[in-house]
């Protein structure tokens, strides 16, 4: 996919830009087959990205909980990156929780993200 080059990208432009580059190729295979049956999972796409979104991206930590019919994601990263990860008013986080829906759906699933302290 080819994205018009923008001078000076800020942080947004940049996770919209890598957003729409993962989002294909994590949700399906070049076969047209589902991503996760080639062994991507949910949770490897949330780390994915949300080690592209964070400065340190060796602290990254991705706990899930299997709940009742769904599946808890529960996000932790370096004090100083929590921001990164939950972005102005919340947008980043609202973002990556329905990109994370998308998934979940294409795998028949529900899965819900917690973004630790």
């Amino acid at each position: 996919m080819l994205v018009p080059f923008v001078e000076n990208p800020g942080r947004v432009q940049r996770v919209n830009l890598l957003i729409l580059e993962l989002v294909p190729a994590l949700l399906w295979a070049g076969d047209g087959e589902p991503a996760a049956r080639e062994g991507r999972s949910m949770k490897d796409f949330l780390e994915f990205i949300a080690r592209h979104l964070v400065d340190h991206p060796e602290s990254v930590i991705l706990e899930q909980d299997q709940k009742e019919d769904r599946i808890v994601f529960r996000l932790k990263v370096a004090g100083g990156d929590v921001g990164k990860v939950i972005g102005r008013s919340g947008k980043t986080a609202t973002a990556l929780r329905t990109l994370l829906t998308a998934v979940a759906a294409k795998e028949g699933k529900r899965a819900i993200l917690e973004i630790a302290d």
